[in-house]
């Protein structure tokens, strides 16, 4: 390429000249890249910063970071919803029933909801029942997906089958309340 300049040209107008020349060791298709199915893992990342994903953990399986992406867009256009945040959480492996104020008898503090966060799926490969990483996550999930005026209470349980039909419940519960922005 250099060859089409003139013969005074600078050093630097030669390097850029030549930046067509390079080639890059590896291939891709720029379709795929975009596509959180077919997307290469290490870019994952990248993916979910270009779609604005609020919450990312690096630790989560591959599944749940394709998911995570895939979903962005839909979870997005629903923020500050309830439909929102029982979709954030159940990417992530957590089945929640999410109870307005108004819905309660007597009626809640105006702008507050409570959420029953049901980690059954996210214990399958574990023995804790209940962690501090699963409360981290979905607490992080409803911050990045709640209206900025909700405050929250968030009961975390876990539904164990018994053997003679029974279903047992174990619920951990903390009161998050919060002001203003948290990082």
């Amino acid at each position: 390429m250099s060859d089409l300049l003139p013969p005074n040209a600078a050093d630097w107008e030669h390097v850029i000249a030549n930046i067509g020349e390079f080639k890059l060791d590896f291939e891709f298709n720029i379709a795929e890249l975009k596509n959180p199915a077919k997307c290469p893992a290490k870019f994952l990342p990248w993916l979910a910063w270009e779609r604005s994903v609020d919450y990312w953990d690096h630790d989560w399986h591959e599944s749940v970071k394709r998911d995570v992406v895939a979903k962005s867009i839909s979870i997005h256009a629903k923020k500050g919803t309830r439909s929102a945040i029982e979709g954030a959480l159940l990417v992530i492996g957590i089945i929640a029933d999410v109870t307005a104020w108004h819905e309660f008898e007597p009626k809640k503090d105006p702008f507050t909801f409570e959420v029953i966060a049901w980690i059954n799926e996210q214990n399958k490969a574990s023995d804790i029942f209940i962690s501090a990483d699963i409360i981290t996550q979905a607490h992080a999930m409803i911050e990045a997906h709640k209206s900025e005026r909700d405050k929250y209470l968030l009961q975390v349980g876990v539904k164990i089958p018994a053997n003679l039909g029974v279903i047992a419940v174990v619920e951990a519960s903390i009161e998050v309340q919060t002001s203003g922005v948290m990082s």
